[in-house]
C-alpha cells in the first residue's frame, strides 16, 4: 500500500508505519498525536490490515503484534480508538482503509466449482480475515454482528467529513487471497490506484468515490459475491482526489 501511494506526485508524503512487532497499542497512541499535526489542506489516510475479534460483550479490536486472544480489551485496539485517530484531525481529506471486518478466523475456506471468484485460479484459497467472538459459540443466536458493530460505531460521526471504507458487508466474511499475498480488498484499492483501473472517467486523477464503486465491484467480482466492501462513512458532499 505505501508503495502504490509513493508512485504519486501529487503528495509529499509523511509516513507513520506500523508493522508486526511495532503494530503495538502503545505505538498507536503515538501515531495518532501525529495525525492530529495534519493541516486543513493536508491529506490523511489511514490504513489498517490484519486480524480483529469480538469479547464476549461484543465490541470489536484490531489485532496487535501482541494481542491476547483470551483478553482482548488488554493490548486489542478497540473501535472507538481507531475512530479517534482520524476524527482528531482538522485535514480535510480524510480516509481509513479497514481490511479487517470479521477477522480472527484461523479457518480456511477452499472455493470450488461455481463458488470460485472470478479470474482466480482452480483450487485457489481464500481465508477469511472475519472476526470471531471470544468466549463462545460464534453460531449462537443473539452474537453481535462485527460488521454491524463497525456500522455503529463508525455511524456515530456521520456528518463529519471523514470516509471510511470497510472491506466487507455485514454478515461477510473479508478474504485473503493466497495468490494475491493481500487482502482481497487491500489487493484491489491498490490495483486500482496504481494501474488506473479506478479512474472510470478518464481525466488522469481517481476520486474517492471512483476508488469505492472501483474496489466494490471489483471485490465482489472476485470474490463471487461472497465479500463486498461497503463505505462505513462518507462525505457527499466534497470527492476529493485521491490520486
Amino acid at each position: 500500500m505505501l508503495a502504490a501511494l509513493a508512485t504519486n506526485p501529487a503528495y509529499e508524503l509523511v509516513v507513520d508505519t506500523l508493522m508486526n512487532e511495532s503494530a503495538t497499542a502503545e505505538a498507536l497512541v503515538r501515531w495518532q498525536k501525529n495525525l492530529q499535526q495534519a493541516g486543513v489542506n493536508d491529506v490523511v489516510l489511514v490504513y489498517l490490515a490484519g486480524h480483529g475479534m469480538l469479547d464476549p460483550a461484543g465490541n470489536f479490536y484490531f489485532g496487535t503484534y501482541d494481542f491476547d486472544m483470551a483478553a482482548p480489551a488488554e493490548k486489542g485496539i478497540h473501535l472507538d480508538t481507531l475512530k479517534a485517530l482520524i476524527a482528531g484531525s482538522t485535514a480535510r481529506k480524510r480516509l481509513m482503509l479497514l481490511d479487517a471486518c470479521q477477522s480472527g478466523n484461523t479457518e480456511f475456506y477452499q472455493l470450488l466449482g461455481s463458488g470460485r471468484p472470478a479470474g482466480a485460479a482452480a483450487g485457489s484459497v481464500l481465508a477469511s480475515r472475519g472476526a470471531r467472538e471470544v468466549g463462545g459459540d460464534q453460531s449462537q443466536p443473539g452474537l453481535a454482528d462485527p460488521a454491524e458493530l463497525l456500522q455503529e460505531v463508525f455511524g456515530t460521526i456521520r456528518g463529519s467529513g471523514i470516509d471510511i471504507i470497510g472491506a466487507s458487508s455485514a454478515s461477510q466474511h473479508a478474504y485473503e487471497g493466497l495468490g494475491l499475498q493481500n487482502g482481497a480488498f487491500s489487493y484491489f484499492v491498490i490495483r486500482g490506484l496504481t494501474t488506473g483501473a479506478a479512474d472510470t472517467d478518464r481525466d488522469g486523477s481517481i476520486s474517492i468515490a471512483e476508488l469505492k464503486a472501483y474496489v466494490t465491484d471489483a471485490v465482489a467480482d472476485f470474490t463471487a459475491g461472497r465479500q463486498k466492501p461497503t463505505s462505513r462513512e462518507e462525505n457527499p458532499y466534497y470527492n476529493w482526489r485521491i490520486y
